[in-house]
């Protein structure tokens, strides 16, 4: 079973810029990125574990970089979360914005836990991705994975970066189970929330244009493609 196009991150700061897409046009580049299949090593699951904690601080720090990163590049999503989007500018102190941030970093500990029962954690991950169709209506995007997975390497990026005094060798190898991880999760999460679409669909008797007015992100992202091969 193999995990397919990683990227290496380097220390310095233009391979940092390079590495993270900050716009539609990169991020939709990086959906050709997918890691469908996984079995880390015992030496990969050795890694994940020594570079992550319990620490609630540690904890509250990876999430909140991830959605800082998330609503300051792309504004719009914010509106995703009626109850952090409330609190206008002081969002970033509001008891939902932490909520939220250690919401998604108990994904991340999840998948640490479950290192060797990978079958579980791919379950478990394609179960959240499907949660999410039910946010469509609020105007959740396909190309929004793209973004949590944007931002999942830069917060991972920072984080990692307390490591560079380890060997050369021993940093690269870190980075290298980091990135398969990180591709591991979005591309179940991707893999979840299209079965659930396409169940949707299947099991209801309109036509696809009626069906996909009652979704308009997904009918929007659909009519975008379409522009783009017609240019």
């Amino acid at each position: 079973m193999n995990c397919y196009n990683f990227t290496h991150i380097n220390h310095n700061n233009q391979d940092k810029n390079r590495f993270i897409h900050n716009d539609e046009e990169n991020t939709e580049k990086e959906d050709n990125t997918i890691c469908i299949y996984w079995h880390p090593t015992s030496s990969e699951i050795g890694l994940l574990r020594e570079t992550w904690s319990d620490d609630i601080d540690f904890l509250y720090n990876i999430g909140s970089q991830i959605y800082i990163y998330i609503f300051e590049h792309n504004p719009d999503t914010i509106e995703l979360f009626p109850k952090i989007h409330k609190h206008g500018e002081r969002w970033k102190d509001s008891p939902e914005f932490r909520a939220q941030s250690l919401k998604f970093v108990q994904t991340l500990t999840m998948c640490i836990e479950l290192l060797d029962k990978m079958d579980r954690m791919a379950e478990n991950l394609r179960t959240i991705g499907e949660h999410h169709v039910q946010y469509a209506k609020r105007g959740f995007k396909p190309i929004y994975w793209n973004i949590f997975y944007d931002a999942l390497k830069f917060s991972l990026f920072d984080h990692l970066n307390s490591f560079i005094e380890s060997s050369d060798q021993k940093y690269h190898d870190i980075i290298n189970a980091w990135n398969k991880l990180a591709h591991y999760i979005i591309t179940q999460m991707k893999r979840g929330y299209v079965h659930k679409l396409v169940k949707e669909f299947q099991e209801q008797d309109d036509t696809f244009s009626i069906w996909a007015g009652r979704h308009p992100s997904f009918s929007s992202a659909t009519h975008s493609k379409e522009k783009k091969q017609e240019k």
